[in-house]
């Protein structure tokens, strides 16, 4: 009698046994809490807010050095300041002019401020919030505190 090769019965088991584990696995890290595609959003929201702390804080010290100059050397300025505008004129304008900036995409932003908390507030293409305040010095630099999801 010839001997037949070929595989066992038994090998084909344990192979699509050993198959199934592995896209189990994998399946649970993608879409697990924990997983890939949920810290890449988590990773995409802050990196929005990230960008609008930036440029509310960069604009906030550019107003703030602008009306300063304006008030101590009285040297003219593009910003339109004028002997009642007060420090939170200056920081009020900044947080306005960086709210109309910041919007596309389908997603928008909202810049509140009341003195001495700003408040950025992205709200994404799927309608979901996310939340970073701040507050403000004499001096118009912000310190920022920890970025949230809202609902």
């Amino acid at each position: 009698m010839k001997k037949q090769g070929g595989i066992t019965l038994i090998a084909l088991v344990v192979t699509i046994i050993v198959l199934l584990i592995l896209a189990g696995v994998s399946i649970a890290m993608l879409t697990g809490q924990n997983g890939i595609l949920n810290r890449a959003t988590e990773a995409g929201w802050k990196t929005k807010l990230g960008e609008a702390e930036d440029i509310v804080g960069l604009t906030c010290g550019t107003y703030t050095a602008d009306y300063l100059s304006w008030k101590y050397t009285d040297s003219t300025t593009e910003l339109g300041w004028t002997s009642s505008t007060t420090d939170d004129d200056v920081i009020s304008k900044a947080c306005t002019d960086t709210a109309t900036s910041l919007t596309g995409d389908g997603a928008t932003f909202s810049i509140s401020y009341s003195k001495p908390t700003i408040t950025i507030t992205y709200t994404d293409k799927a309608e979901k919030t996310y939340t970073v305040t701040g507050t403000v010095n004499d001096k118009g630099n912000v310190k920022w505190g920890t970025k949230a999801k809202g609902e």
